[in-house]
């Protein structure tokens, strides 16, 4: 058993639940025996049935596996980006391709014994993560369900251990201080070619420029160099508020070196300003309309929820809004000048491929070739 895999089940547990307006005594018979499930699940850890686990790891392998082909360039942005935080590193870990390299190690023999050693490993995780300290549960629904709710739920923290004062520690996170420039070989026939650095986040006064730079990027630049001359099916430039990385990728894309090249010529792009006002002032409604996508209540609450546990307050939120909507074309150059016309600025690539195009990419690029790696 490897620790990446113990890490990897190490996530957050919440529950949602969101009901229909109903009479209390009502509901309160309804909700009792769903609570007890929810009670059973997290009070009796239990991974005992080894034919049913053994059927859950393999339909977890062969989910992870057809992600290469149907989300291929955020693996490959994923990858990219993984030296540049403990947290983008640790998110690498639990659903990248080394989340991928780890499941295929462990069900490559899944005889009785690693079957055994893998329920007992789950089992443990359970015990640490599902304690009273750690737990947090979201109740979403209105005012009679929450108030039928209010005290099963409380019921369910009953006879959890108190685990650690400070609740679930994490494993410590070690990253490579060296920036990637790799290659991941699969049998895929085409390519996801990703380009990521850092910026900033966004408290800074810089964060609303790079948000709409990276809408004029994908519509005005890379949509036309990548997809209509290049073939692919898609190409990306994406702005992280959160973690204040930039990233440009490729989508079920035919080539890979004159990718690359399309993102060395962003910063020339946006240096020759061909972009007018009109053109800001569309970026800037399409992220504004990433900001305020209305969700249904249930994931709308869980994302409130999240921003809760991360501490993103709708205040800061908000001030991010105004600033991106209060942008003008001079704010958006200022910014491009400064993240991305340094050209001693760590840029990390990966692609993900097939050995013959990574092969003839590496001829081609010289003496800067992807180091490969097999996934």
């Amino acid at each position: 058993m490897t620790g990446t895999y113990n890490e990897s089940l190490a996530a957050n547990f919440n529950m949602e639940l969101r009901v229909d307006r109903v009479d209390l005594a009502d509901f309160q018979n309804q909700a009792t025996p769903g609570f007890e499930i929810i009670a059973e699940i997290i009070h009796s850890i239990d991974f005992g049935d080894l034919t049913r686990l053994k059927n859950l790891l393999l339909e977890y392998r062969a989910g992870l596996e057809a992600m290469i082909v149907r989300n291929g360039h955020r693996l490959a942005m994923s990858l990219a980006s993984r030296n540049f935080s403990p947290a983008l590193a640790l998110d690498e870990t639990w659903h990248g391709i080394h989340q991928l390299k780890t499941i295929k190690e462990i069900t490559e023999k899944l005889g009785d014994e690693t079957l055994g050693s893998v329920s007992k490993d789950l089992a443990a995780i359970g015990r640490n993560i599902l304690t009273a300290d750690n737990l947090k549960i979201a109740l979403i629904g209105e005012d009679t369900a929450l108030s039928a709710s209010v005290a099963a739920a409380g019921a369910l923290f009953a006879g959890l251990a108190d685990g650690n004062p400070g609740g679930f520690e994490p494993p410590q996170i070690n990253i490579d201080a060296n920036i990637p420039r790799e290659g991941w070989s699969t049998t895929s026939t085409v390519s996801f070619v990703a380009r990521s650095f850092q910026t900033v986040r966004m408290s800074h006064a810089d964060a609303p420029a790079l948000a709409v730079i990276g809408k004029l990027l994908r519509s005005m630049y890379l949509h036309r160099e990548i997809r209509e001359k290049g073939g692919a099916y898609g190409g990306f430039a994406i702005y992280n508020p959160e973690n204040g990385l930039f990233s440009l990728g490729s989508y079920r894309d035919p080539h890979i070196v004159a990718t690359l090249k399309v993102y060395e010529g962003v910063a020339d792009f946006i240096k020759a300003g061909g972009y007018t006002d009109e053109d800001i002032k569309e970026a800037t409604l399409q992220v504004c309309s990433d900001i305020d996508r209305p969700d249904p209540p249930g994931p709308a609450a869980r994302k409130a929820f999240y921003r809760k546990l991360v501490s993103l307050s709708d205040e800061a939120r908000n001030r991010y809004k105004q600033a991106i909507l209060a942008l003008t074309r001079d704010q958006v150059m200022q910014a491009a000048e400064k993240y991305f016309f340094d050209a001693a600025q760590p840029q990390a690539v990966v692609v993900i491929s097939g050995d013959a195009q990574l092969d003839a990419a590496n001829k081609a690029l010289g003496d800067r070739p992807l180091n490969i790696y097999p996934v």
